[in-house]
């Protein structure tokens, strides 16, 4: 069954289930996952669930599974009541709460606060941290929609989470040699890609998570901080939201050039990253003091 067939019957069994919500289809370049999905919500609440049909694929059997999944999702609508209630009482002032993430590549941000990196193509937008334990994170994204209940504008919203995400983050610069081509399977890789690898010629920017690391191409403080340990001008890679791949000008192998490393980054991406993952196909460089995107024609 197609995903627009299966998101359409879900549509109108949950809408039989809980009229009184309110039921919305998000395209994939609507939603953190990429993926289209059904967006759940009540007039007056500021949370809102998610669901995917795709991750539901096998029960879309009969009528009457469908309509066993919409009462099962239907159940779990009282987690927006005890949400909501954690929202209301988030004071905007607990750094723990809110913090910035980037968008991935191609994300629908008509809807969404969002910070545009000067000189880049790249965006970071603010979520609510709600909970956190080993190895998760409950959070959510905040739109338009939610703004409101923070009795301030969705500017201040996203400076708030810029400046948490700055003062609490700790980013990790280090060269990524061998550890790169174990990641990615060397013998997959390009032999511009090897090469680069061979000598420590590549560094990883990223932070103690290693998830949403790629927040540190926002903060100048960082840049700077790259360049002192580099020691020269660079160029920055976005190998996904989760890290930056930094390559000094110097070590670019000498059969490369400016204009074939976009197409190399887009070459990851497409083999390599998950499409939520997917951050750009931009490269971009930074000399020191600015910030800015490599041209075809540089």
């Amino acid at each position: 069954m197609k995903i627009e067939t299966m998101t359409r019957k879900l549509h109108a069994a949950l809408s039989e289930c809980i009229p009184d919500f309110e039921i919305t289809e998000k395209s994939a370049a609507e939603t953190p996952k990429g993926k289209a999905c059904l967006c759940i919500s009540r007039p007056g609440l500021p949370a809102a669930m998610m669901i995917y049909p795709e991750d539901y694929a096998d029960q879309f059997r009969s009528p009457a599974s469908i309509r066993k999944l919409a009462e099962a999702i239907a159940g779990r609508t009282d987690t927006l009541f005890e949400i909501s209630e954690v929202v209301s009482s988030a004071a905007l002032q607990d750094s723990e709460k809110l913090d910035a993430v980037p968008a991935y590549k191609d994300m629908d941000l008509s809807h969404i606060p969002h910070y545009s990196v000067p000189g880049t193509d790249i965006s970071l937008i603010a979520r609510l941290v709600l909970g956190r334990s080993e190895g998760s994170e409950l959070s959510y994204l905040v739109t338009d929609a939610q703004i409101s209940f923070f009795e301030c504008s969705g500017e201040e919203v996203l400076q708030k989470a810029l400046e948490n995400t700055e003062k609490n983050e700790s980013y990790i610069i280090a060269p990524l040699a061998q550890k790169l081509c174990e990641l990615y399977d060397a013998d997959g890789l390009a032999e511009s890609m090897q090469e680069i690898c061979a000598d420590d010629k590549l560094w990883i920017v990223t932070n103690r998570k290693a998830f949403n690391g790629a927040s540190a191409i926002a903060y100048p403080k960082i840049l700077r901080q790259i360049y002192e340990k580099i020691g020269e001008p660079y160029y920055i890679l976005p190998s996904s939201r989760h890290e930056l791949l930094v390559l000094g000008v110097s070590c670019t192998p000498e059969d490369m050039s400016r204009r074939e490393l976009p197409e190399l980054v887009s070459f990851v991406n497409t083999t390599q990253v998950a499409a939520k993952d997917q951050l750009s196909d931009s490269v971009f460089l930074f000399d020191g003091e600015t910030l800015r995107t490599v041209e075809p024609d540089d």
